[in-house]
């Protein structure tokens, strides 16, 4: 079977009049960036580099570019048989990631973008506070990339701009990060804080809570400086005294929680093979958890607990539509936070092997930013 024609140059990123020097220089900064000890993804780093490698071998020998050129710049005519055999003895491929990277790659550079060999962003959250990716802008078809903003977030809430990057989202939780937008004078900052209101209001709230703060911290001072005499010798009604405001209780995780099947509660759809995994391992606090059934009638299939720390495991699920909700558990303080995550589906066909089912995970301990996006609800509707 003929290979199919692999345009070298694009794997490069350099135009076909490149110099050695230029396609020299252009190999050895894209073979950085993808070694597999660098680049996140090790087995799509393999690939990338195999391409690569095969991409320099070409386009660095000059009988090799010569007898490619030939066929690059008279596309019409057939690879010749030298040249199939050569490409024969490497089974690689352009793949569709590989070809929206690349297009992304040079799109940054007409930009002006600053390429990123190592990023190193993190996207990670903790109880609300760390950074995040909010919005799109510039989106490019050809690659699939855009222009996203990078926040420091407090209570989920973005405070303060870190930058501007160029992405190609790959999954819920995953982003392949290509470029830095370079952020240009203040009324960029402005923009960009003005394109997200709900951060002013983030400040807002902040500002009012530190002079509420301020203004509790000046009166406690002044009230326990010692009185004049006058004051002394007046008498001082109790409804007139001033009471210190009572101190918000802290979230304390529910005690003796453990991990298993609510008793008395229904366990049904329980026809199929496909599973469904609550990882609750890095939360603090324990959660219970329900299982909705949604393709028809609206109803809980299996409702379980998670000791914080652990993950719970739903098994011998029937196919259909199904949402997680779950709430946590405090010990002094009754529960308000009740989420529920996106629709989702699960199948199972039969193969000549076998049966071919889905296996589902979910993690809350980013709530209620996990690794699907997740609604806040009643303590009525969990």
């Amino acid at each position: 079977m003929q290979q199919p024609f692999i345009d070298y140059y694009e794997v490069l990123q350099v135009l076909p009049k490149a110099s050695q020097e230029v396609i020299q220089n252009a190999y050895r900064a894209l073979a950085k960036k993808f070694h597999p000890d660098l680049y996140p993804d090790k087995d799509e780093a393999t690939k990338i580099m195999a391409l690569l490698n095969t991409a320099y071998s070409v386009l660095s020998d000059p009988n090799k570019r010569t007898q490619y050129d030939n066929l690059y710049f008279n596309k019409n005519e057939r690879p010749s048989q030298k040249t199939q055999e050569a490409n024969s003895s490497h089974d690689i491929r352009i793949t569709p990631e590989m070809r929206q990277y690349f297009a992304a790659l040079n799109k940054a550079k007409l930009e002006g973008e600053v390429i990123l060999e190592k990023p190193d962003i993190s996207l990670r959250t903790v109880n609300g506070i760390g950074a995040t990716f909010y919005g799109q802008e510039s989106f490019d078809v050809n690659s699939n990339s855009y222009i996203t903003q990078h926040w420091f977030t407090i209570l989920f809430f973005p405070i303060f701009p870190l930058g501007k990057y160029r992405v190609i989202r790959k999954s819920n939780n995953s982003y392949l990060i290509i470029s830095k937008v370079p952020i240009k004078g203040f009324q960029n900052v402005v923009h960009m804080y003005l394109s997200k209101p709900f951060s002013l209001i983030a400040w807002c709230f902040i500002i009012a809570l530190m002079f509420n703060i301020a203004t509790d911290t000046r009166i406690s001072n002044n009230s326990n400086a010692k009185p004049t005499t006058a004051v002394q010798n007046k008498a001082v009604q109790p409804s007139a005294q001033k009471q210190a405001p009572r101190p918000l209780p802290a979230f304390i995780p529910k005690s003796n929680v453990t991990t298993r099947y609510v008793e008395n509660e229904p366990i049904a759809n329980n026809g199929g093979y496909c599973t469904v995994t609550i990882d609750n391992k890095q939360n603090t606090f324990p959660v219970i958890v329900r299982l909705w059934s949604i393709s028809s009638t609206a109803k809980p299939v299996r409702t379980f607990t998670i000791k914080q720390g652990e993950q719970f495991k739903v098994e011998n699920i029937s196919p259909g539509k199904y949402e997680v909700r779950f709430m946590h558990l405090y010990d002094n303080i009754q529960s308000t936070d009740v989420f529920k995550t996106e629709p989702f589906d699960l199948s199972q066909h039969d193969t000549p092997t076998g049966v071919n089912y889905d296996n589902v995970s979910f993690t809350l301990y980013k709530v209620p930013h996990g690794n699907a996006r997740t609604y806040p609800i009643s303590v009525n509707d969990l």
